[in-house]
């Protein structure tokens, strides 16, 4: 069962420019209501069977999805990141992390990725993150045929798969 939450009502950004016009006209706080609604209607759905659910973010859904392993940590089990991070207090998390990472991205920078990884570690949590040489921010996403490298993309995905197979079953 997936759920995928539309924070900006159908909106599309078709530029980086036109993207950050939307993130930042993004209401924080009717954001996190929206998570916690989605996590509720999850729960609400028949074929939901597990009591940990797994979130992915790409990029900025990274961060939300950081952000429910924060706060919401007896609903969250697996968290996956593509090129993107988040922060907070992990001590209560319930969570296993995998992420993937661009070699090259200006959006987040080695340090960030380093300073997260330490931060799950020191927080007792599992953490596998990969980096995947050669390759830029959206490398996983076909529909940007600048940045998107196919055999990366698949590798990642299946690293995916069998990891919330494994934290999920």
């Amino acid at each position: 069962m997936t759920l995928a939450p539309d924070f900006y009502c159908g909106k599309t950004a078709s530029t980086i420019e036109q993207a950050e016009e939307l993130r930042d006209s993004l209401e924080r706080e009717w954001v996190n209501l929206s998570l916690k609604a989605a996590i509720s209607s999850l729960r609400s759905m028949p074929a939901v069977k597990s009591d940990l659910l797994g979130v992915m973010g790409f990029s900025l859904g990274a961060y939300f999805a950081v952000w429910l392993a924060v706060n919401r940590p007896k609903d969250i089990g697996a968290v996956i990141l593509y090129y993107g991070i988040g922060r907070g207090n992990f001590s209560k998390s319930r969570a296993e992390f995998l992420g993937h990472f661009a070699e090259h991205d200006p959006y987040e920078s080695s340090a960030s990725i380093a300073k997260l990884e330490h931060a799950l570690i020191e927080a007792n949590r599992e953490v596998a993150f990969y980096h995947y040489p050669g390759t830029g921010h959206w490398f996983c996403e076909a529909d940007r045929p600048d940045a998107y490298r196919a055999a990366e993309a698949e590798l990642a995905w299946e690293r995916s798969i069998d990891f919330l197979k494994r934290r999920l079953a």
